[in-house]
């Protein structure tokens, strides 16, 4: 059970990285960061996360502590804590 959580942690959104590799082939050089949340790909894979915390949070936070910006690492941590405090 862990090892599968661990996976879901080192790959969690397909979809961000295909979006992400999509703004980079179209805008070579520039990531797309049209406003202060980070690009498309960045909003979807911080949604994802900060849903797949209130499962298994630890697997979360190591994947966001792995980020390398830091100011989108903030956000998605944001996001975490949202997703944690909202009821469904």
């Amino acid at each position: 059970m862990q090892k599968r959580s661990q996976t879901a942690a080192a790959h969690p959104c397909p979809v961000a990285d295909k979006l992400r590799h999509e703004e980079e082939r179209a805008n070579p050089g520039n990531p797309n960061r049209k406003n202060a949340y980070g690009s498309p790909a960045d909003q979807i894979e911080d949604t994802l996360i900060a849903e797949y915390a209130r499962d298994n949070y630890d697997a979360a936070m190591r994947f966001l502590r792995s980020k390398p910006d830091d100011s989108i690492k903030l956000l998605a941590m944001l996001r975490v804590l949202q997703a944690l405090r909202s009821s469904y």
